[in-house]
């Protein structure tokens, strides 16, 4: 029996080098491709058309601006957020000179997600003249997003 097992598992490791897949031997290694991702976010250099906001421009940017603003709260863990991340980046452009798109990183900024009963990621709140109009959270498509900023636009 130890032996059928010991060849099972050998089988399986010449099947997944050779086709080249992950299958059952997973890497606890990030690629290269990976770890240049991850230095792009710590560092700040995120290819998102959606600049990040802070607590200490918040007011400016979100309360205080004279367009709608969508701030979108995610975290650099959250995997629904990396699907949101191309989502938000079309309604962007979408509606760019019509409305303003911002983010924040619930982990940088834990007092901003406090402040709007952040519980979850991702959470987009949709804010005009300082008011909180709409709350979405969970992935979304851009059709119904699209929607919900038609309806206050």
């Amino acid at each position: 029996m130890r032996e059928v097992l010991i060849t099972f598992l050998v089988c399986l490791v010449i099947g997944a080098i050779i086709n080249g897949s992950q299958g059952p031997v997973v890497s606890h290694f990030p690629s290269a491709n990976a770890l240049q991702q991850q230095e792009a976010v710590v560092s700040g250099e995120d290819s998102s058309l959606v600049p990040a906001v802070t607590e200490a421009d918040f007011d400016s940017e979100v309360l205080q601006s004279e367009s709608p603003v969508l701030v979108e709260f995610w975290a650099t863990w959250c995997g629904p957020c990396k699907k949101m991340k191309p989502v938000v980046d079309e309604v962007a452009k979408e509606f760019e000179g019509r409305m303003k798109t911002v983010k924040v990183d619930i982990d940088s900024e834990p007092g901003l997600a406090s402040k709007f009963n952040v519980n979850g990621v991702p959470t987009l709140i949709l804010f005009k003249e300082g008011r909180t109009l709409t709350v979405l959270s969970g992935v979304i498509g851009k059709e119904s997003l699209a929607e919900q900023i038609n309806k206050v636009l």
